[in-house]
């Protein structure tokens, strides 16, 4: 459906109505219709059974939109045959045609538009409950945005929250193939005082290049397990967040947490998969379990 023509429509019934209940009046007459996230406002007067006035209109957005709301300003014209109103809503190609009856308190006017037939009823308004209809639209839409935002935000976390998870899984298989070596060369090191100097102080230096490069990764571990608990405690509290502002608010917060994901699970791949020096020291422990000069 048009958004600008579904607009027109509406003040074109509006106009009919208005027409049709002011015959032979030469005073404006005013009407507001508000139909879904469409806002009409018609002002019109009416001489020799002639309409001329003009109508503004707004139209809701759909999420994706920069805009929440859309809005037109056109002219009317047409006639009032004793309640049975004729409008023509702006000029044209791009004109539209509305007719309708005004009676008493009410307004109808029938159009069409992409989507089909188009009925819209209008009552008595100013331009101030114009006005603020319009505000409420456009805070209706506000919401949609800010909880598609949000919603596209949680679905972003938890598909970093997976990714952080796996690596993080990856890495503790990684720890417990290489904790298997180090508890037999804890095992082993009691033959330390029986060795020769020169194999003492290989184990010693294997050891040692063992000792730092795992403090760093079991850093990098610790930073990304300290990411993900964030992002799940991020995730449950704005999940539980019911108000469109807040949400705002809630999904830069969901971004942040989200970089920091990002950041620790490079982190923890390139400790994972650069750091050769733990395995390299764990190799040649076990490279040396043969040789050992035990007592």
């Amino acid at each position: 459906m048009r958004p600008q023509k579904l607009a027109l429509t509406a003040s074109s019934i509006v106009l009919a109505l208005v027409l049709a209940g002011c015959a032979g009046k030469a005073e404006p007459t005013h009407w507001v219709a508000s139909n879904g996230n469409h806002v009409v406002f018609i002002s019109w007067t009416v001489k020799d059974r002639k309409i001329s006035g003009s109508l503004q209109g707004a139209t809701g957005q759909d999420a994706n939109a920069s805009q929440p709301v859309t809005t037109v300003d056109q002219a009317v014209t047409g006639t009032d045959d004793n309640g049975q109103i004729v409008l023509t809503i702006g000029s044209g190609a791009t004109s539209e045609s509305l007719s309708g009856t005004v009676k008493d308190q009410l307004m109808v006017l029938n159009g069409t538009d992409s989507s089909g037939a188009v009925t819209m009823r209008f009552s008595p308004g100013s331009e101030k409950k114009y006005s603020s209809a319009v505000t409420s639209l456009r805070d209706q839409i506000q919401k949609r945005q800010a909880q598609a935002a949000y919603d596209a935000a949680v679905a972003t976390l938890a598909t970093q929250t997976t990714t952080l998870q796996t690596a993080l899984a990856a890495f503790e298989a990684e720890f417990s193939g290489e904790q298997a070596a180090v508890t037999n060369f804890e095992a082993l090191a009691g033959g330390f005082t029986c060795m020769d100097t020169a194999a003492s102080n290989a184990y010693s230096q294997s050891w040692n290049a063992y000792s730092v490069e795992w403090s760093k990764t079991n850093a990098a571990y610790n930073a990304a397990d300290a990411a993900n608990r964030a992002l799940q405690l991020t995730e449950a509290t704005l999940k539980a967040t019911q108000p469109a502002s807040v949400k705002l608010h809630g999904q830069a917060q969901l971004m942040t947490a989200s970089s920091v994901s990002d950041d620790a699970v490079k982190k923890l791949a390139a400790a994972s998969t650069t750091d050769d020096s733990d395995t390299a020291a764990i190799t040649k422990i076990h490279s040396r379990d043969n040789d050992l000069p035990y007592c």
